[in-house]
Parts: structure tokens; C-alpha cells; sequence
């Protein structure tokens, strides 16, 4: 059975990947988030957000006057207050924890304004007059409104039918099939 997405019932996961410093590595990264951002607004009307953060940096290593191997990390992509905020004065005395603390910086900052352009774009549908259809039924486990819930039980027991929202329904799949899994 596959997934299009996992999630999982804790916040403040976090990931870093170093990529390649490319156009087509960004843009994918663009496209990723907004993907992303979509799928996430469409299953969970703005409850779950990912936040995307990144700094484009160079590593490069060489020989010392000594002649050990040493390495030094730059940055085009730093502003003033960023360089005041992990205290340096120029971008080419950057270690990887300055990355790091950077790239975290803006993913907080990004967190700060979620949906933001989904906000924009659909200043209207946000804003605007709502109509509810209270003949929709509760899921049971969110309390959340749809016409399209699937029984939890998969119609084994008619009696006692637990009706969910359809990414409940998977994410208790996915929990089952790991509980089942031979690794």
C-alpha cells in the first residue's frame, strides 16, 4: 500500500539537506515547497504547515600556509542583520553552525507567516461570507464536518460503525501496516 504523505503527531521535527548551490536545485526546492504547502491546505485546511528555511553556501577546502588541510564556508546570501546575529563581519568566516543557526532563522521566520500567499490569492474565500451544511456528519475522531467519511472498521462491524475523515482513515492504515511489518 503506498502513501502520499506521512504524518506524524509531534511538532518541531526538523530536516537539513545540503544540496547543490543551482538554479534547478532551487527552483525544485520552490516547487517542493509550494506542493507541499497545497497538499497540506487541501487534507488539513491550514492545521498542519511545513516550513521550508535555506542559505546558499559554498565549502571549500585547501591547504594551509602549514600545509594541513583546511576548509572555509561562504555566503553571498547573508544581510547585515544576519551577520550581527551570529557575530560576524564578513561571509567568509562562516562555520557550519553558522549555516545551520541561519537556515533555522529563516525557517522560523517563514513559520511566522503561514499560508501566506494561499491568503493572498484567496483573499476572498478567507474573508468572505461562510456557509455550513450542517446535514454533514462528525467525523469521530475530529469532530470535523464532511459528506465524505470512510468507516474506520471497513464495514466489519455494522453495529458499531467509527466514522472518520479520509486522512484519519490512512494515517490508521499506515499504523497498522507498521504495526504488521517484518523489518
Amino acid at each position: 500500500m503506498a502513501y502520499r504523505t506521512n504524518v506524524i503527531y509531534a511538532s518541531g521535527g526538523k530536516a537539513y539537506l545540503i544540496l547543490p548551490n543551482t538554479d534547478k536545485t532551487k527552483k525544485a526546492l520552490k516547487s517542493i515547497d509550494q506542493e507541499t504547502q497545497d497538499y497540506l491546505w487541501k487534507e488539513h485546511q491550514g492545521k498542519l504547515y511545513a516550513v521550508f528555511g535555506y542559505i546558499t553556501f559554498t565549502y571549500e577546502t585547501f591547504k594551509n600556509d602549514k600545509n594541513n588541510w583546511d576548509y572555509k564556508i561562504k555566503s553571498k546570501d547573508l544581510s547585515k542583520d544576519e551577520l550581527n546575529k551570529i557575530k560576524k563581519d564578513n561571509v567568509t568566516s562562516l562555520d557550519l553552525g553558522d549555516i545551520w543557526r541561519i537556515a533555522s532563522d529563516r525557517a522560523a521566520q517563514a513559520k511566522n507567516r503561514k499560508f501566506e500567499t494561499k491568503i493572498l490569492d484567496e483573499f476572498d474565500s478567507f474573508f468572505g461570507p461562510k456557509t455550513f451544511d450542517f446535514k454533514e456528519d462528525k467525523c469521530d475522531v475530529s469532530g470535523e464536518r464532511s459528506k465524505h467519511l470512510k468507516d474506520l472498521n471497513d464495514g466489519r462491524d455494522p453495529e458499531n460503525k467509527v466514522m472518520v475523515l479520509s486522512s484519519i482513515y490512512d494515517q490508521s492504515k499506515l499504523g497498522e501496516d507498521l504495526k504488521d511489518a517484518n523489518f
